[in-house]
């Protein structure tokens, strides 16, 4: 099965190849007002600055969503190590239901947590679901329907069995979308001392690796 692959850590939330993309090009022409400094401290204290922002945001969103080809394109499978931590549960779930929410994750997007902890996806649901904050019953619904994209696999760091098992449950859901080319995205939401051990066994069991006929 043909791929990309990349990997990302707390400190690396963003591929450095993505800066020559149309997409990229367009988002770095835009004024950014960093809502947590005052005006006194912005760089950009022209008045006008929430205007322009507002309307660059719009603009950025709409052009990400034109580049995701939700419906037909590629199957994207997010892993998150560590998937039973504060991190995750408090700061990567929320961001990736908001993603959901607002239409910005492509539709044939698979989720799969990956820890040491023992639990059913049933526990990995109730986890995520403690930190965010629903609108209305659409929400609601549409938080359900998230849900749906979630899968857990509990594993040890440095036991390549785990590993295995948990690329037997990737490359199911890969397979059962009817996709040749799914893109893997690793988000290492760990200890850095665990960096090592877990890099090595994902690049052994889990980067994909193009195939010429």
């Amino acid at each position: 099965m043909n791929g990309n692959n990349e990997i990302m850590t707390e400190s690396s939330s963003s591929s450095s190849s993505s800066s020559s993309s149309p997409v990229a090009k367009k988002i770095s022409t835009c004024k950014y007002h960093n809502p947590y400094l005052s005006d006194n401290d912005s760089l950009m204290n022209n008045g006008n600055n929430c205007l322009e922002d507002d309307h660059c945001s719009q603009e950025i969103i709409k052009l990400i969503k034109e580049s995701l080809n939700y419906e037909t394109g590629d199957h994207h499978t997010f892993i998150v190590f560590g998937a039973s931590g504060d991190l995750a549960t408090k700061k990567i779930y929320p961001t990736l239901w908001a993603l959901y929410r607002d239409d910005l994750i492509p539709l044939k997007t698979g989720i799969f947590g990956y820890a040491r902890s023992s639990m059913t996806v049933q526990k990995l649901y109730e986890h995520i679901g403690r930190h965010i904050k629903l609108r209305d019953e659409e929400e609601r619904e549409l938080f359900q329907q998230f849900l749906l994209h979630n899968f857990y696999v509990q594993g040890e760091y440095d036991d390549d069995n785990g590993f295995i098992k948990l690329m037997k449950r990737v490359s199911e859901l890969e397979e059962n979308d009817n996709g040749l080319h799914a893109n893997r995205l690793f988000y290492l939401a760990l200890p850095p001392n665990i960096f090592q051990s877990t890099t090595k066994l994902i690049k052994q069991h889990c980067w994909n690796t193009k195939y010429v006929d």
